[in-house]
């Protein structure tokens, strides 16, 4: 089946999965797929009671991380994924433990997919900063620097910060042809900058149109990422154009002919 997440996941947000230890299908799978790409797989081994993960990064996968089952149980177990600030901590009837970072922007999956023989609940983070609603001004940062790294109809995703002052969130205004449609704090983990820029790990962003954004035929449809008014790097982005017909190439001037005015010219 597949799990819609409509909402970005949040830090400290929870997913309980429940699936029969030796019942059923021996080896169910569950992947956290963003656009087509499965950024984490995981895998029930019913015949060597284990549950395997890993990730597939440019179409190969990467080692996996093993999971004993808790050698004594009921025959249900709950399979249950929380999420720190990177990656997902993953544990079996809450005994046994693993931690998963793979450097990979986890939160970002848009859907679940897995067998049906899985039962699902999500549980919301606590309630934190809620992004600023959209027409609320954007205070001014001093020094606004970021990108956008994906827009589409669903959604963007990003990173934004003050150069000045690391580590304090700021918001970023996105804008459909000019037009105000949300604003989103820049605190979301960033793999991207977590490598390059440690110091600003935390000033990723990630926003879903729900419902996505329709992106009229035969029109120009532009967004926009602004921070204190600024545009962020590779903003404007265009979602889609309009087909413009070619202007016909104008063929090179005639040569004008020359003509001699001496047979014309009267003698004395």
């Amino acid at each position: 089946m597949k799990i819609s997440l409509a909402k970005p996941i949040e830090v400290g947000e929870r997913h309980s999965f429940r699936f029969s230890r030796s019942g059923g299908h021996p080896s169910p799978t569950i992947d956290y797929v963003w656009r087509g790409t499965a950024l984490l797989h995981l895998r029930v081994d019913k015949a060597r009671q284990r549950l395997v993960l890993n990730d597939k990064v440019l179409g190969h996968w990467r080692s996996e991380t093993v999971l004993p089952f808790p050698e004594a149980g009921a025959e249900s177990l709950a399979l249950t994924l929380r999420f720190p600030e990177f990656g997902a901590r993953v544990s079996l009837d809450e005994t046994s433990h693993v931690a998963f970072d793979r450097d990979i922007e986890l939160k970002d999956a848009d859907h679940i997919l897995c067998d049906d023989s899985f039962s699902f609940s999500r549980v919301d983070a606590p309630a934190g900063v809620a992004p600023a609603p959209v027409g609320v001004p954007v205070g001014v940062a001093e020094a606004p620097v970021g990108a956008l790294t994906f827009a589409g109809a669903s959604g963007v995703r990003g990173w934004a910060c003050d150069a000045r002052r690391p580590g304090v969130p700021v918001a970023v205004e996105l804008l459909v042809n000019g037009q105000a449609v949300a604003q989103v704090l820049a605190d979301r983990g960033h793999a991207g900058l977590r490598r390059a820029r440690p110091d600003l790990a935390t000033h990723g962003f990630t926003h879903r149109f729900d419902p996505p954004l329709e992106l009229a035929e035969g029109a120009d449809v532009v967004l926009e990422a602004r921070v204190g008014g600024r545009l962020l790097l590779h903003s404007p982005w265009f979602l889609a154009r309009r087909l413009r017909p070619e202007t016909p190439k104008a063929g090179p001037e005639p040569v004008p002919q020359l003509v001699s005015l001496a047979a014309d010219t009267p003698r004395g």
